[in-house]
């Protein structure tokens, strides 16, 4: 199987920046910084845990009390 290598383009590498960059801008003109919702939150916990001691873990949402998996009131 032969292998073949397509270079890209000063054009096309232009073009991927500057959609990147649009991109980037209208992301950061709606990004707020707050956490909305428990599912953030245990986003945010988990990558913080990865980050400063290299485990999946989200044990700062252990207070939250909010089981996932359980079944809610309405059955």
């Amino acid at each position: 199987m032969q292998s073949t290598r397509r270079d890209i383009s000063p054009k096309d590498r232009s073009t991927a920046f500057l959609i990147f960059g649009f991109l980037l801008a209208c992301y950061m003109l709606t990004f707020t910084g707050r956490i909305d919702s428990s599912d953030g939150l245990s986003t945010f916990a988990t990558t913080e845990s990865l980050v400063r001691y290299g485990e999946f873990d989200s044990n700062q949402v252990l207070w939250m009390g909010n089981q996932q998996g359980n079944i809610g009131p309405d059955g």
